[in-house]
């Protein structure tokens, strides 16, 4: 009995180090992955005309966006009471944070802006040439850290609605794009849709993934729809990342909210083993 009680307690230690010595750690089986996003907040006025940033907020913290970019931000405003609405955001969402001004307005500032629980290293605002239309349009380029070998640049923008000037904008985007070294990731209101007649969304998908298209789990139903957020008709906002970066969208999702007229769009990528 004795030298059974030995051999199977030896046999136990032999089939627990097997055991070891096969199964992966936690640290292999974790994946490097990331929630990116883009939200036009329309200067957090709901569907049901409150201003409330608070409500934008829970969006972005309830779908744990890493990166996030913003339009339709005001910053000093009249009619948001002055308060710098990206600033607020970041304390709401413990966040870091960009703006960039497209035009004066009210006494303060109208544009757009970058989001992210990562680090910003480096950024840069532009404004595009004046076109036809009466509001300047313009872009912010982000260099962020989200964790080691997870360092993005991460472009946010708000096209113009004047399909001339809509367009010579893009192309000026789509050139700085992919100038950029390393990972690229484009959020923005295009205010065109795939199939536009000025051919954005054709020039951007020779360079870069539509995570959207890449990843939704019914594209025909809902087309990727984010305008309007009541009774959403049109797909305006994307997200694109650069084609064999070594990164891959893997989910996207539309949360259903009324806190701005626009849908938010989020989406998981992960690192390629």
């Amino acid at each position: 009995m004795k030298n059974a009680r030995v051999f199977w307690g030896w046999m136990l230690l032999v089939l627990m180090f097997a055991a070891a010595i096969g199964s992966p750690t936690l640290a292999q089986t974790a994946e490097e992955q990331y929630v990116i996003g883009t939200y036009n907040i329309h200067i957090g006025k709901g569907m049901d005309g409150k201003l409330d940033l608070k409500r934008i907020a829970n969006v972005i913290q309830t779908n744990k966006a890493d990166v996030i970019g913003l339009q339709e931000v005001d910053r000093l405003t009249t009619r948001c009471q002055r308060i710098d609405q990206i600033a607020e955001l970041k304390k709401l969402t413990n966040k870091e944070g960009v703006f960039g001004k497209s035009i004066d307005y009210q006494g303060g500032e109208y544009g757009i802006g970058i989001l992210t629980s990562g680090r910003i290293l480096k950024s840069e605002h532009r404004l595009f040439p004046e076109g036809k239309e009466d509001e300047r349009r313009s872009f912010i380029a982000a260099q962020i850290e989200l964790g080691e070998d997870a360092v993005f640049w991460a472009l946010n923008t708000h096209l113009s609605l004047v399909a001339e000037d809509r367009a010579a904008q893009a192309k000026i985007l789509l050139d700085y794009a992919k100038s950029l070294p390393g990972p690229v990731l484009i959020f923005g209101d295009f205010n065109d849709t795939p199939d536009g007649k000025i051919g954005i969304y054709n020039n951007f998908k020779e360079f870069f993934d539509d995570v959207w298209a890449a990843t939704a789990a019914e594209p025909q139903s809902q087309k990727g729809f984010t305008f309007r957020a009541d009774k959403p008709y049109a797909r305006i906002d994307y997200i694109w990342i650069s084609k064999n970066c070594g990164w891959q969208p893997i989910s996207s999702r539309i949360p259903q909210t009324q806190a701005s007229d626009h849908l938010p769009l989020f989406a998981t990528i992960k690192k390629i083993k």
